[in-house]
């Protein structure tokens, strides 16, 4: 990798990058969503069991989930440039095992939600994102990326397997009529994720240094999916209580 010359630890001035393939990273989402007719619900019961909370506690997991994952991406951009002195295309290149992990996670997802249901495999998940991100509070300035790696990797792995899953529920979840509203729903909530992630997470490194933001943001990120996953799980249950009714 590329290092160029200079450190800033400061939220100041600094740039902000996307690394490439995000585009591509959600396409590979997508297209691993089960649709409604394969998706198996809890207890072995083909077709949807709607529910309004379940509903809501999808859309609450899809801004936290986006809040954490790419909160945490765009600090460590800042964190692989500006505290590190790697260039854009260093950077890029050191966060490759988080953004392609979606190549084997999503569709895998996709055949976990069709076989078991969504909410197996988005509470795993999400548990998974939530122990990964606890793996940046080792970083500092001269921290070695492989200990990064396992963070990398199973945030990576954690955000692509929970989109599929948790479409196919919120799609459930809602009147069959109105599945693609639902879909969309999900879709603005991760939006809102993003923005209110970023936002957050920028504001903690503006009046305090680079890697102490991180690994505040880090445990928030961590909390976010934690939190995610417990809704996850209460849904879950819910689902299955209905099915045995």
């Amino acid at each position: 990798m590329n290092h160029g010359p200079g450190r800033s630890t400061g939220g100041e001035g600094l740039p902000h990058p996307v690394p490439a393939g995000i585009g591509e990273v959600d396409d590979a989402r997508r297209d691993a969503v089960p649709q409604p007719a394969e998706v198996e619900e809890p207890g072995g019961q083909h077709g949807p069991q709607r529910s309004g909370a379940g509903f809501a506690s999808t859309a609450a997991v899809g801004v936290l989930l986006n809040l954490g994952y790419y909160g945490m991406l765009y600090l460590s951009t800042l964190y692989l440039q500006n505290e590190r002195g790697y260039d854009a295309l260093g950077a890029g290149l050191a966060l490759l095992p988080t953004v392609c992990m979606a190549v084997v996670a999503a569709p895998l997802s996709g055949r976990l939600t069709a076989r078991y249901g969504p909410y197996v495999p988005m509470t795993g998940a999400l548990l998974l994102g939530a122990a990964g991100f606890v793996g940046w509070m080792p970083a500092g300035p001269d921290t070695p990326y492989w200990m990064l790696l396992p963070a990398l990797i199973a945030t990576g792995l954690a955000t692509p397997s929970t989109v599929p899953a948790a479409t196919a529920a919120i799609v459930h979840a809602a009147p069959a009529k109105n599945a693609g509203v639902a879909s969309a729903v999900f879709n603005v909530a991760r939006q809102l994720g993003n923005a209110l992630g970023v936002a957050l997470f920028a504001s903690l490194i503006a009046s305090r240094d680079l890697v102490s933001g991180l690994h505040i943001s880090a445990l928030i990120a961590s909390a976010a999916f934690f939190v995610a996953a417990l809704l996850a799980l209460s849904s879950w249950r819910n689902a299955k209580a209905r099915a045995a009714a």
